[in-house]
């Protein structure tokens, strides 16, 4: 039986790069439109940081 690997696409390092990039994205939506926090676009970079957290 073979067995499987988990293979880390990024590492740690790289991953906080990534949620520090899209946070900073964030900021901008924010600051440039306060609604922005129940915009779609928001709401789908929030879902991406939680899965670059999970990787």
């Amino acid at each position: 039986m073979t067995e499987l690997k988990a293979v880390e696409i990024f590492t740690n390092d790289e991953k906080k790069l990534l949620i520090e990039a899209i946070c900073d994205k964030q900021i901008r939506k924010i600051v440039k439109d306060p609604d922005a926090y129940n915009s779609q676009k928001y709401m789908e970079l929030e879902a991406l940081k939680i899965k670059i957290k999970d990787m």
